[in-house]
Formats: structure tokens, sequence, C-alpha cells
């Protein structure tokens, strides 16, 4: 005789219920923790960091000379900036030394990274001292950089060489910008190198040798399968570049103090001669946000150019 079948709800164990919400308890609990062991380096950083940014976006509508009270001038130091052709002058040379650094960094990079990407002995040595130049401080190469740079530095002396009279590099208004470019790309280099490193050992081998397989070569295999598995990574290398690039302030400090005639002479350096050296604080604080405006709309550009049809984050 055919049993019938039982539609009755399967009894749950009231233990189950509490043993869930004492995990979401004690999940809590952790997160809590957590957070307030973060809460004091979290708020210097917002102070430390965030704060002088949002103080400087006010000081842009105030003339303050730090020795008297801010007086508010409302637009009064944007329209200044507008028709300040020095403002002019350092923003076209902050263009050019992007331009200058930012590609070959990124390519020559790249070609780094393909290169210390093999199985061969000692390539860790090398990777070492491509990034040794990173962790260096930016004074000290400037100085080493200024050097070499010497009307009878190692630089021209390599040129003389070739039939090539000797250049003043740094006092020349024709050169002093790209002597800096090329000083900037030989410290960065090992950084994007890394980055790419990074991206290529990634990249699972098996994807290479199956193309290998269907007949590609080492340029179809690296052009068709490794560079396109890079843009995540290539995005990032460029848009922390072009920002690095952007905010150049010690090497033209050192090697040239922003001359001649402020042929070297950047945003950020800008900045600083005004605030600090003219004691126009709003003033400042006006090119230091048009300088973030600017660095954002550049960012989110090449954000949407190189991406593609993929989300890089």
């Amino acid at each position: 005789m055919t049993q019938p079948i039982s539609h009755a709800q399967p009894v749950t164990d009231p233990r189950s219920h509490v043993a869930v919400r004492s995990r979401s308890v004690r999940r809590r609990r952790e997160i809590l923790i957590a957070y307030a062991f973060l809460a004091p380096s979290l708020l210097v950083f917002l102070v430390f960091r965030h704060g002088p940014a949002i103080a400087s976006l006010f000081l842009g509508f105030f003339e303050w000379s730090l020795l008297e009270p801010p007086l508010f001038v409302g637009f009064d130091n944007y329209v200044a900036l507008w028709n300040d052709e020095i403002f002019w002058r350092t923003l076209n040379n902050t263009f050019v030394y992007t331009l200058l650094t930012v590609v070959p960094d990124v390519v020559i990079a790249l070609g780094l990274a393909v290169l210390l990407n093999q199985s061969l002995p000692g390539m860790r040595l090398f990777r070492l001292a491509y990034f040794i130049p990173v962790v260096t401080s930016t004074a000290i190469v400037a100085i080493l950089w200024r050097w070499l740079y010497q009307p009878q530095g190692l630089v021209n002396g390599f040129l003389q060489l070739f039939g090539i009279p000797t250049i003043n590099w740094l006092s020349d208004p024709r050169y002093a910008l790209t002597a800096i470019a090329a000083m900037a790309i030989w410290k960065h280099v090992g950084f994007n190198m890394l980055i790419f490193l990074a991206g290529l050992q990634s990249i699972p081998a098996e994807l290479e040798e199956a193309a290998r397989i269907d007949g590609a070569g080492r340029w179809a295999s690296f052009r068709y399968v490794t560079l396109p598995l890079l843009r995540p990574v290539m995005v990032l290398a460029t848009i922390l570049t072009t920002i690095g690039s952007f905010q150049v302030f010690d090497a033209a400090y050192v090697m040239t103090g922003g001359g001649p005639f402020y042929a070297t002479t950047t945003l950020v350096f800008y900045a600083y001669e005004r605030a600090f050296g003219q004691y126009q604080m709003g003033y400042a604080a006006t090119v230091s946000f048009v300088l973030f405006a600017i660095i954002l709309t550049i960012s989110l550009i090449q954000r949407s150019v190189l991406k593609g049809d993929e989300d890089v984050y």
C-alpha cells in the first residue's frame, strides 16, 4: 500500500539561528575593532593629506601674504591667472615636459620588462640595478646629473667622440627642459619596469604557447596576446607617470632653479615661487587648483582612451 507523501515543513533547530546570529555579531565586532585601530591613521591621513587640499580650494578666493589677515577677493586670482603670461609659459613647460617623459618612460620600461622577464642567470641583479634609481633621492640624482651635464662633463665628453660640439645643457633654454626630462626618465623607468614585469609574470604561459602552436612568431604573439593582456597595466603606468610628470618640482629646483628665463619653471615650481618667494598664498592656491583640474581631466581622458572596452579597475 502506497504511503501518502507528507508536505510538512522541516523542523529547524533553534540552535542554528543562535549560531548564525552569534557569528554575525562576532563579525560586526571584528569590523568595529579593525576600524578602531585604523581610525588614528585615517584621521591623520585626512587631516594632513586632504585637509590642505580642501583648504587651498577656499584659499584661492582670498589674498593672503601670511603677515596680514586673509582678504576675500572672489575670482580675482583666477582672472589674474588668466592674464598671467608667466603662468601660460609654465603651463606650456609642464605639457612639454610631460610629452618628453611619459611616452619614452613607458616604452623603455616595457622593453626592459620584456628583456628581464627571461629565465636567464643574473636577471635579479639587473632588476635590482634598474630599480635602484627609483629609491634614490631625487635631489641626489639631480646633483649627479647636473655634474654630468657640465660643459666638461661626461655627457659632452661622450658626444665629442662623434664630433658633436659642447652643449650648455642646463644654461641654454633650448636644451634645459630636455636635459631634466632625460634625467627623470632614467630615474623613474625602473618603477614602470617593475609594474610591467609583474604584469608579464601574471600572464599564463599557456596562452603564448597556444599562439606559437598556431604558428604565431614572437612578435605576433607579443602583439596579439601579450600587449592586449597588458592593457590594464599600461593604463596604470601611463596615468601614474603622467601625474608624476605634471607634479615635477625637485629636479627643476635643484638642477636649474627654474631657469634660464623660466625655461624649466613648471606649474608646481611656479606655485612654490608665488607662495614662498612672493608670499602670495591665495594666488599659489589658485595655480595648485588649476593643476589639480588639469591632472584630473587628463587622467580621466587617458583612462577612457586606453582601457578600450575593458574596465581596468
